[in-house]
Formats: C-alpha cells, structure tokens, sequence
C-alpha cells in the first residue's frame, strides 16, 4: 500500500470524526452559553463531546442532511485518483467533496445551535431534570449556600449540565422563572464554586 494510499484512507476516516467533533462542540457552546456559561470552563472529555454530536441531528430530516453529506464524501474522494484524466469528472468530484465538507461543518453548526436553542428553552420552562435534594458539605453556609438551599426547598433548581467534576445548576426565578435565574456551580466535593445571574436569550 502507497503512502498516498495510507494518507487518503486516514482524511476518509478522520473528517467524518472531526465533522461530529465540531458539531458536538458547537451544541455545548451555544447551550452552555444560553447560561453565560463559557465552554472553555467546563473539562469535557471527548467522547461526551462525541455523544452531544448526535443531538444537532434528532429531526429526521438533519440525519439525512448529515449522511448524504458523509456518503458524498465517502464516495467522492476515491474517486478522485482515478479521474485526473477526465478533467471534467474530477473537477464535479472535487466540488462535490468540498460540498460535502461544507455540508457537515457550516450546516451542522446551524443545526447544532437551533438544536442547543431548544433544549435551553425546556431548561429555562422547567421541563428538564429538577434537583430536589441539596448535596453540601456541612461546612457551607454562607449567602450563596443558603439561597441555594432555599432555591432546592421551593423546588426551583434545574439540571443544566454535569460533568465527573462539576454540575450546573439553573434555580429559576421566583418572579420571573422563565427569563431570569441564578447559575450554582457545584464541584464534586459538595462546595459551591460559583454563582453567577443570568438572563434568557432568546
């Protein structure tokens, strides 16, 4: 096997990949930041970007957006090295694979923020996993723990996202619980690392 050979398997095998990376990676971006959260502060391990990669693509119309980008790819690239003499053949092959690049990369960050749009929305509107017990250290209990306590009593906390470190919680607003909140940031040990206001963005 030539190395050209070697160095077309290995781009065939890894856009696809860095395709879904990217479109993981937006998703969290754009949810994440519909709580003024920056992606950046989060350790999040590859494969659970991986995993968020699918959620652009739960229609069933964004699926097969996604694999007719993937199978143009797929199927265009190895046909390049047996066109170059048929210049026309080649020339349709080569904008049909940078279509297909197009297709997974700018498309799937599209879908990937209506997607993230989405699932804050049921965030912000109570519809995700509420957190009902108060997990702290006993040593907690300044402001910021006892509005956090009271927030988890009145039943106002909500999941946002949780990593093996850190969780993120959302306690929604007592007057406005649809458009203004508080974001606790509960690392593993119980303390609360930060509390942050926000506000929806719609």
């Amino acid at each position: 096997m030539s190395l050209k050979s070697v160095m077309e398997e290995t781009l065939i095998a890894a856009v696809p990949v860095a395709a879904l990376f990217l479109c993981g990676w937006a998703y969290l971006s754009f949810y994440l930041g519909a709580f003024a959260i920056d992606i950046t502060e989060v350790a999040i391990p590859m494969p659970t970007i991986l995993v968020f990669s699918l959620k652009p693509f739960a229609q069933w119309w964004s699926a097969l957006l996604l694999f007719a980008g993937l199978c143009l790819f797929v199927f265009a690239f190895p046909c390049l090295s047996a066109t170059k003499k048929l210049r026309l053949k080649a020339a349709l092959l080569q904008c049909s694979l940078l279509a297909a690049i197009v297709l997974s990369t700018f498309g799937g960050i599209e879908l990937a923020k209506i997607a993230a749009e989405a699932d804050a929305k049921r965030v912000w509107e109570g519809k995700r996993a509420r957190v009902e017990t108060v997990i702290l250290d006993d040593t907690s209990s300044g402001e910021v723990e006892k509005d956090y306590r009271a927030c988890a009593i009145r039943k106002g906390l909500v999941q946002v996202f949780a990593t093996d470190s850190q969780t993120f919680l959302l306690c929604r607003s007592t007057y406005n619980p649809q458009e203004y909140g508080s974001i606790f940031s509960i690392l593993e040990s119980g303390k609360i690392r930060a509390r942050k206001w926000v506000g929806r963005k719609d």
